[in-house]
């Protein structure tokens, strides 16, 4: 009886170390499988990512997993919830179980380093023992559970893989938003006898998640004049010439919201974002920062300081600022006595009256013996040749009339000549009393001019005008728009206006202005604008938070 028992014990002793050994052996072999399955994971990428483990793993494991990781650029094996000195930036691959306690407390302290470019890999060993394809129905349930607490944003790149055995299904995860169901994209089967079943998606991720099934996502806009809010409600602007800069990108936002299948809701605000005494930013920029809008629904000026809080995407095109002005009448700005003839006539036509004065004196010889009259001294002779001349000059006539053939030969040549130079000169007064100016096409010449100046009652025209530090543009300012103070920001309408009256010149944008003048000047008056460019032209760029969620969707 007691040999029976003592067979019984050491059988039953004897099949628990064969079911240790076998579960032992399973386990080893599961781990290596795991191994072989990421390395072939990363040779699929474009760039093999370093690779940082999380799982717990003990020393025999361990080696089975470097066996198969071996030749690529394993990083580290790091146990527990400790990531390290990571840098966010660098396409890493983390692999961690979803079935170790540690996991989901290192998932939710590090949420940054769930976003692009990083990977990360969560393995999932599944509780049922059927290896069909479609029969995850359960496991998914139960993951969901677990990755609850999580938020894995739409620009994250999370594979969820669940190991049945031997065969590994791969998973792609997001949601739309925290606490949003979890959405599964199926990227494929791994098995080690037969690889990967297809082939790595041809599509970049970001181009795979364009639905975002009517998620609200929050615009901010500079609105700085009712009438565009009203435009706005109605879904069509009548006043392109108000808050052009919102006006530009708003179809542009319009069609992004029809590509992600997003629905778009306006944040009203009434600067562009400055940044602020405090270190903060006011307008656009706060609404972002602070995480009540995702995009900028205004294009904004590329400065250094908005890169901390915005990432700029792309230009819609180019905004062209500039003075607009009518341009003044020439007799306004310069002397047109001296404008009919160029430097050349006027010094041809000294060298023709004394010439005229030395062949007239040369003359006078033959005169004095035809009148017996040889008193005359030279001094005489030369300054009565000289007032006759200017006299045909000035269509005066002479004081004497010539006697001799020679002499009046020569007073009718001078008097041809000089009745076609004094039409020519007059002529030419007459068109120069009704032209008007093109000198006035440079910075310089617009401080010198007689001309009034003013800006459009903008956010930036209130900060580039007293910041700019160029010799000309600064000397226009503290000459011409300073001494007026707030009178020197006009609105769009009242620039306008004073346009049309004459000798004031605008700075504005010129889509919205040209519109405006298009319904207010008679044709004639759109014929005789001048324009003098103050600042480069500039591509304000649509802008975004610069960790959205659909950052990459948006490029």
């Amino acid at each position: 009886m007691c040999t029976d028992k003592m067979y019984r014990i050491i059988y039953l002793l004897s099949l628990c170390g064969f079911t240790q050994r076998t579960f032992a052996s399973t386990e080893s072999s599961g781990i290596e499988a795991r191994s072989r399955f990421i390395a072939e994971f990363s040779d699929r990428q474009l760039i093999r990512p370093p690779i940082v483990c999380f799982m717990s793993l003990q020393s025999k494991k361990m080696l089975s997993f470097h066996k198969g990781l071996s030749g690529h650029n394993f990083v580290s094996l790091r146990a527990g919830s400790r990531t390290g000195q990571l840098v966010e930036e660098d396409r890493i691959l983390y692999v961690a179980d979803l079935k170790e306690n540690h996991t989901i407390d290192l998932l939710l302290h590090s949420q940054n380093l769930l976003l692009n470019p990083s990977i990360w890999m969560l393995f999932y060993t599944s509780e049922t023992s059927l290896i069909q394809h479609n029969d995850d129905h359960n496991d998914k349930s139960h993951l969901e559970k677990i990755l609850e607490p999580v938020h894995i944003p739409v620009n994250s790149e999370v594979y969820v893989v669940i190991q049945n055995n031997e065969l590994f299904k791969i998973f792609l995860v997001y949601r739309l938003k925290q606490a949003f169901p979890l959405i599964w994209e199926r990227y494929g089967y791994w098995h080690p006898s037969t690889g990967f079943d297809r082939a790595a998606p041809n599509q970049v991720l970001a181009m795979r998640r364009l639905n975002l099934q009517k998620l609200p996502v929050v615009v901010a806009s500079a609105m700085l004049d009712d009438r565009t809010w009203e435009d706005h409600k109605d879904y069509h602007y009548q006043h392109r010439s108000v808050d052009p800069h919102t006006v530009l990108i708003y179809y542009l936002v319009q069609h992004l919201f029809e590509m992600l299948n997003a629905t778009g809701i306006v944040n009203r605000t009434k600067t562009f974002g400055y940044l602020l005494p405090d270190g903060t930013f006011d307008g656009i920029l706060k609404e972002i920062a602070e995480g009540r809008s995702e995009i900028s629904g205004t294009v904004l000026m590329l400065t250094h300081k908005r890169m901390s809080v915005v990432q700029y995407i792309a230009a819609p095109g180019p905004v062209m600022v500039a003075f607009i002005f009518k341009k003044p009448n020439l007799a306004a700005v310069s002397n047109i006595y001296i404008l009919p003839f160029s430097f050349g006539v006027w010094i041809s036509l000294l060298v023709l009256i004394f010439v005229c004065i030395f062949v007239a004196y040369a003359a006078s010889f033959w005169e004095t013996k035809l009148t017996d009259t040889n008193d005359i001294s030279t001094i005489d002779r030369i300054t009565q040749n000289f007032i006759d001349m200017l006299s045909l000059v000035f269509q005066q006539g002479t004081f004497v009339d010539p006697i001799s053939v020679t002499s009046r030969h020569i007073l009718l040549l001078a008097v041809l000549a000089f009745m076609f130079l004094y039409e020519a000169y007059s002529a030419n007064v007459v068109a120069l009393l009704q032209s008007t100016t093109n000198n006035i096409d440079s910075v310089d010449a617009l401080v010198k001019s007689p001309l009034a100046i003013g800006a459009e009652d903008y956010v930036y025209s209130r900060n580039i005008f007293p910041a700019d530090t160029r010799p000309a543009h600064k000397a226009l300012w503290l000459k011409k728009g300073l001494p007026q103070g707030e009178n020197f920001f006009v609105s769009l309408e009242e620039g306008v206006r004073k346009i049309r009256e004459g000798l004031y010149a605008l700075h504005m944008e010129k889509t919205a202005g040209f519109e405006l003048m298009q319904r207010t000047f008679l044709p004639h008056e759109n014929c005789n604008l001048g324009m003098v460019t103050y600042i480069p032209k500039i591509k304000p760029h649509f802008a975004i938070a610069k960790r959205s969620f659909i950052a990459e969707q948006v490029r």
